[in-house]
């Protein structure tokens, strides 16, 4: 398909702030910036980035807090013509560490309430508080941008037992932008909802395309928060994986403001699009696109009629092309099964860290004539239907998406394999949707003294990101191989003794304000997670429990308790017991909550 001849982000950005200055660019639950506002704190960040001649191929680190000082800090490093490398203030210290230092970012925009997440390194803390603080009127951040230079960097899940980061360009974002605004109708961007971590590649798509076209971006902490809109609040516009949305509509429907739904990140139910339709959304869209192929590489828009088939994953987008190869790299027949392969204007940079995997992932294009171009080998396998329509069939590789997180099994076992007890690890996917989780293998090196389920989840923690962490441990009798001496995962076993089974007992329960604590805690995992009965060793992960639970728990911690938890302690505590014991630790021991509310 070819491409649309688009205007760049920073054009269409520049003509919504000359068409209506004081309108709402940006806006939180309780304060607004107008595009004035908003672009002139980002040119007091470009500027100050231009200060410190920070060069254009060199990634800016982003951690900040959700505010709308986030989106002008973001704005600030894009339209300087520079690089923008999310980060999360909830991931361990290492993984920020890593990711610093991989991309080679010298210089991080903080805040003050995220400058401590930031490890100690060869990195500058900018404060974006400081330096926004002083902005001038008409002080904005549009410098010339090389379309072919880096605009962002997306780390994924890496199969080497490392993240590794994808490097997308100017003219590949300025592509997708430019096809979304035309694509989809205007009135869908009045209010569109961030509640997307930066550090994934849709959050894109709830940003930038709205602000281009002179709407306004609602940022929001996660999507939870869309239920419990005010009134006066009416999004329009809601970009989300299918299982967390479901997990919104649980209760309620979307607000009847809400004019487009678009789902991506994992195969989309049936049952959620009529649910969704049902409700009186009167546009619902699926969408399909590896990182590495700039966010969205297919799209279709929903009808009644994949209400009781598989959903399509689309059309390509405009600039993009989409190829289905068998082994030899031949293209299949109309039925068959292959590769999905995406070529065009979305493909990336790859990996410049892993020159050889970019090479094996992002080979030369044969199919479309114009030397020196390459195409993406997505490891997903698909099929076109006899009417046309291009349907996902599963992964080639060991690659797996619980809830729309991108997870490279592989990753997770060689962190395992770090710790000194373990030999070899595997990993897999148990449970059914939505309640899967990631249950691992473990061969100890000393079987005598094999590692404890609280060791190895101390040495994860420590590592991965929670998505990436594994509810449950077993502990393997035989190590089964293939021939060529790699652990043979079809012989792994179904249904294993779990380590927590063979060598964890449950400690004595310390006191009867403990007991208390533990008995509601326990009543508010079951009424979330909707499950009979919650014991005080019960992992959540393993019940089904997701980051959407976690923060439905901490509204109903603060609400029935009083108490306020910080998100990374419900992290670190997968059980009961463990978070009871936390939350005493933390916070003073109130006669009133032991005695009347907790039971």
């Amino acid at each position: 398909m070819a491409p649309q001849r688009n205007e760049s982000i920073a054009d269409l950005l520049r003509s919504a702030l000359e068409r209506n200055p004081d309108a709402v660019a940006v806006r939180t639950l309780d304060r607004q910036l107008t595009y004035r506002e908003l672009l002139g704190k980002a040119g007091a960040v470009a500027k100050r980035l231009d200060a410190v001649e920070v060069p254009v191929d060199e990634p800016v680190g982003l951690l900040l807090r959700r505010t709308p000082e986030l989106i002008a800090a973001l704005l600030g490093v894009l339209l300087s013509g520079r690089t923008y490398l999310p980060l999360d203030a909830g991931h361990p210290a290492d993984r920020i560490a890593f990711l610093l230092a991989d991309s080679g970012a010298r210089r991080v925009l903080v805040d003050q309430d995220c400058a401590g997440s930031v490890p100690p390194g060869p990195w500058t803390l900018i404060d974006t508080d400081a330096c926004m603080a002083n902005h001038r009127e008409g002080e904005l951040p549009f410098r010339a941008t090389v379309p072919g230079a880096t605009a962002l960097v997306i780390y994924t899940s890496g199969t080497t037992g490392a993240p590794k980061g994808c490097w997308i360009t100017h003219r590949s974002l300025d592509n997708f932008v430019g096809w979304t605004v035309h694509h989809c109708p205007r009135e869908t961007f009045e209010c569109s909802v961030a509640a997307t971590s930066l550090c994934f590649d849709f959050s894109v798509a709830e940003i930038l395309p709205a602000l281009t076209v002179g709407g306004s971006v609602l940022v929001l902490n996660n999507h939870v928060e869309v239920a419990d809109l005010p009134a006066h609040v009416r999004p329009t516009q809601i970009n989300g994986v299918p299982s967390v949305l479901s997990d919104v509509m649980r209760d309620r429907p979307l607000p009847s403001s809400v004019q487009l739904v678009t789902l991506g990140g994992e195969a989309v139910p049936p049952s959620l699009v009529a649910r969704l339709l049902d409700s009186g959304v009167p546009l619902v869209r699926n969408v399909y696109g590896p990182t590495e192929t700039t966010v969205v590489a297919t799209s279709t828009y929903l009808t009644r009629a994949d209400t009781d088939r598989t959903v399509s994953l689309g059309d390509p987008v405009s600039g993009v092309e989409i190829y289905l190869v068998d082994d030899a790299f031949q293209q299949v027949p109309d039925g068959a099964v292959g590769e999905l392969v995406i070529g065009g204007i979305g493909v990336s940079n790859g990996y410049p860290r892993l020159p050889a995997l970019t090479a094996s992932r992002f080979v030369a294009d044969p199919f479309s004539g114009n030397p020196g171009r390459r195409v993406y080998r997505s490891g997903d396998h698909a099929r076109r239907t006899e009417d046309g329509r291009l349907e996902f069939v599963g992964r080639r590789d060991h690659q797996v998406k619980i809830r729309g997180v991108r997870i490279e099994l592989s990753e997770i076992e060689q962190v395992l394999m770090s710790h000194r007890l373990v030999s070899a690890a595997a990993v897999s996917v148990a449970g059914t949707e939505p309640a899967q989780y990631l249950l691992a293998y473990i061969w100890p090196a000393d079987h005598g003294t094999p590692p404890t389920v609280a060791e190895l989840s101390a040495h994860v923690g420590a590592k991965l990101p929670s998505a990436l962490r594994p509810a449950h441990y077993a502990l393997l009798d035989e190590l089964p191989l293939t021939t060529n001496g790699k652990i043979d995962r079809s012989r792994l076993p179904r249904e294993p003794q779990l380590l927590a089974d063979r060598d964890h007992r449950s400690p004595e329960v310390a006191n009867e304000e403990v007991g208390l604590l533990e008995g509601r805690l326990a009543e508010i995992w079951a009424s979330t997670l909707k499950v009979q009965t919650v014991r005080r060793d019960d992992n959540i992960y393993a019940l089904g429990g997701n980051s959407m639970a976690l923060i439905r728990i901490r509204k109903s911690i603060g609400a029935e308790l009083g108490m306020d938890v910080p998100m990374q302690v419900l992290l670190g505590c997968p059980t009961v017991a463990e978070l009871a014991a936390e939350l005493l630790d933390e916070f003073p021991a109130d006669p009133d909550m032991t005695r009347g509310k907790v039971r």
